[in-house]
């Protein structure tokens, strides 16, 4: 919703206690695919189109804004989720649950072992 803006920032989120059930999470991951997926279709929608993000560097600091732009915070977002899903597969093997081959693997990691 901040996209329209030209401006990011993360530390403001819409906390909505349904999307953290895992039905609700399950709705909020279909309503994220369909929002990308009609950004993407969108014939105006640019890649490098400039966006700012604001980020606070301390707790009590003022925010700083940086360029990016639209592809880079897509990219980010898909290496972010990566780490997320690392972690519950890390979280899987301690209670002995054994989930998708690979998951939580990121691509350079997966291209790196492929090579070696």
């Amino acid at each position: 919703e901040q996209y329209p803006s030209g401006i990011i920032n993360y530390d403001i989120r819409y906390r909505q206690p349904h999307y953290e059930t895992p039905v609700g999470a399950g709705d909020y991951i279909d309503a994220l695919k369909k929002r990308l997926d009609v950004l993407l279709r969108d014939p105006d929608t640019n890649p490098a189109q400039d966006l700012f993000v604001q980020k606070r560097l301390t707790p009590d600091g003022a925010y700083i804004e940086l360029r990016s732009s639209l592809g880079d915070q897509l990219a980010c977002v898909v290496e972010h989720g990566t780490h997320h899903l690392s972690m519950i597969n890390l979280m899987a093997k301690q209670f002995d649950q054994k989930l998708c081959e690979g998951l939580g693997v990121s691509p350079a990691t997966i291209s790196y072992l492929r090579q070696n």
